[in-house]
């Protein structure tokens, strides 16, 4: 019997990715945001995705979704395989995933009997100079996807058109007026009507393959470039300078050392700070900007439009209710946010990324999962949603499986204890680990940054040294080098402070009413008469290393190349530990002695 086959089958499974995209500028995750949260860039700046939240009214929506590595390569490679990037081997842009990664859709074609396909921006294969096709995969790395006529490794195409041979030519949008009143050539819709496409094909085959499907769309990452109509929706909207933003550039506080002052059309790090409230008045004005942000919103809006066509096949094909649909994205976007753009950093619109799963027959409707999940935590979870039982393969996965979540009669789901992990897998600056409240960031230029993300969900203030955030500091720290170790982030092999040194100094600008002038202590040090300004007691303070205020060494511990060192233990090898700039700062008199011995 050709249906009780079909009803027993498992479900059809498909997997949009964007990229590069920043959560507040869907309307589903704007609606559970303050009103401050929800508009960073003015009342009025908003694009609305009604498709794309329908997913999350028919499915659940996660709040706390990230990322373990806000770049594209190792992001994807985690995503596809439920490893972290010392498994399954990019750690960086444009370094190929490991020939014996295992993604999900192999899993599912070898012993679900699924037809699999990837349509889209790929970035998990070398790039063969050799090789003059742009669309397909190298010989032996389609990792599972059978149809791979779509896929391409990297670039931003914005345009593409497939002739009656079925000869495929990508443009970017130095092209564009090659296109002008062209339909079905914007890479989002030419690839959502392959989309369509493949979906009418596996209901024509009539067989008991289900499908699985990812639609890995290059939007809305730049360049920023929208097709027409899309290019006109948001002319007018005036994208003002996000609030993080704005404390970053007057250096109250100043940015963490692990995140610069960098975006595209701010110029925030030349500006002279006396200068610095004309540069903001100016830049919320700023034709530059609104024409380099304004772009953004009319690719999400065609992203969305496209996601409404495919869910209406899915509908009219009568396969609405036997298909996972998953929607996300490969990393976030800060648009201006702490004055940076794109990603790179913990922060949460870069780390963090929409995640919405909509399957009627085991998810909750309208659910919201508040527990704090990630990357590589989607292909244990599918494989469990699709009763594939792990204890009879020999797979292995860094994630742990939600879909008890999923399946939950709870509205709202939070376990408080759960945290995630994220790095800078780079250069590796940083590593960071959150929950649902919290967030720690070590890196080797700073001192711990804690973040509290109830009180101060911009993540502009450091709460590390806190008395009461001590023991929340003291937790994370422990899970986050215990992961560092265990997934062989870049950062243990640095040198990380875990303790504020003596004689630290910030960047902030601080207000010395004494001196009748607001300040940093670089600003201090610069003065002619600087040696009269450290004479006053406040200056001495916070700017210890300026004024040279320091007797001792500090306490508590240093990681040095993954291992813990106090300053006994740099006393021990001075010569070559007091190389380190950090060591030097952390034990100063230790380091100093040395050096006058």
């Amino acid at each position: 019997d050709v249906e009780k086959d079909k009803s027993s089958r498992p479900p059809n499974v498909l997997v949009i990715m964007t990229d590069e995209h920043n959560m507040r500028t869907l309307g589903c995750y704007r609606e559970l945001m303050s009103q401050d949260q929800a508009y960073v860039w003015g009342a009025d700046v908003n694009v609305d995705t009604p498709f794309i939240d329908s997913i999350a009214k028919r499915g659940a929506l996660f709040t706390n979704f990230y990322t373990v590595a806000p770049r594209c390569t190792p992001a994807r490679g985690s995503f596809l395989t439920g490893t972290y990037p010392n498994i399954h081997g990019a750690t960086v842009n444009d370094l190929p995933i490991k020939d014996t990664a295992i993604t999900f859709a192999q899993i599912l074609k070898e012993h679900l009997n699924y037809h699999t396909a990837y349509m889209g921006k790929f970035h998990l294969n070398p790039e063969d100079e050799e090789r003059k096709e742009v669309f397909g995969a190298p010989h032996g790395r389609s990792f599972g996807f059978d149809d791979i006529r779509y896929l391409w490794n990297r670039g931003h195409y914005k345009f593409m058109i497939e002739d009656a041979n079925n000869n495929i030519q990508a443009y970017s949008f130095h092209d564009a007026d090659k296109f002008v009143n062209k339909t079905g050539v914007y890479t989002t819709e030419f690839l959502a009507d392959r989309a369509l496409k493949f979906i009418e094909e596996h209901k024509q085959r009539k067989d008991d393959h289900p499908f699985a499907l990812m639609l890995s769309l290059p939007d809305p990452h730049g360049p920023n470039y929208v097709h027409a109509p899309y290019s006109d929706m948001y002319k007018d909207l005036m994208f003002q300078v996000p609030k993080s933003a704005i404390h970053a550039m007057r250096k109250h506080p100043a940015l963490p050392k692990w995140s610069k002052l960098w975006t595209k059309v701010m110029d925030a790090g030349t500006v002279p700070q006396k200068r610095m409230e004309q540069h903001l008045n100016r830049m919320n004005k700023a034709r530059k900007r609104m024409h380099f942000y304004r772009p953004i919103l009319g690719m999400v809006k065609a992203i969305d439009d496209n996601v409404g066509r495919i869910l209406n096949k899915l509908k009219e094909e009568k396969l609405d209710e036997d298909t996972i649909i998953v929607f996300t994205a490969d990393h976030g976007d800060m648009m201006g946010e702490h004055g940076r753009d794109e990603k790179q950093t913990p922060y949460k619109t870069s780390a963090g990324v929409p995640f919405i799963i909509s399957y009627p027959k085991k998810v909750t409707p309208g659910k919201i999962v508040e527990t704090p999940y990630s990357a590589v935590d989607f292909v244990p979870t599918l494989l469990n949603l699709l009763d594939l039982d792990l204890t009879t393969t020999n797979f292995s996965f860094d994630g742990i499986d939600f879909s008890s979540d999923l399946s939950s009669p709870d509205g709202i789901v939070l376990d408080e204890d759960a945290l995630i992990f994220t790095a800078d897998t780079w250069d590796g600056t940083w590593a960071a680990c959150a929950t649902n409240k919290y967030k720690l960031v070590l890196s080797n230029s700073d001192i711990p940054w804690l973040f509290d993300l109830e009180q101060d969900p911009d993540e502009i203030h450091n709460f590390f040294g806190h008395e009461d955030y001590l023991h929340i500091y003291e937790g994370l720290k422990v899970h986050l080098l215990n992961a560092m170790e265990k997934y062989e982030f870049p950062l243990r092999q640095g040198t990380v402070l875990l303790n504020r040194p003596a004689c630290w100094e910030t960047d902030d600008i601080y207000e010395f009413s004494l001196l009748s002038m607001n300040a940093s202590c670089y600003d201090i040090g610069s003065l002619h008469n600087s040696e009269d300004a450290c004479h006053q007691q406040a200056v001495r303070t916070v700017c210890p290393l300026t004024c040279n205020n320091f007797e001792d060494d500090s306490s508590g511990h240093i990681l040095h190349n993954a291992t813990l060192l106090d300053c006994e233990d740099i006393a021990k090898d001075p010569k070559q530990l007091c190389l380190d700039p950090q060591i030097k700062l952390f034990c100063i008199r230790t380091c100093n002695d040395d050096v006058t011995a």
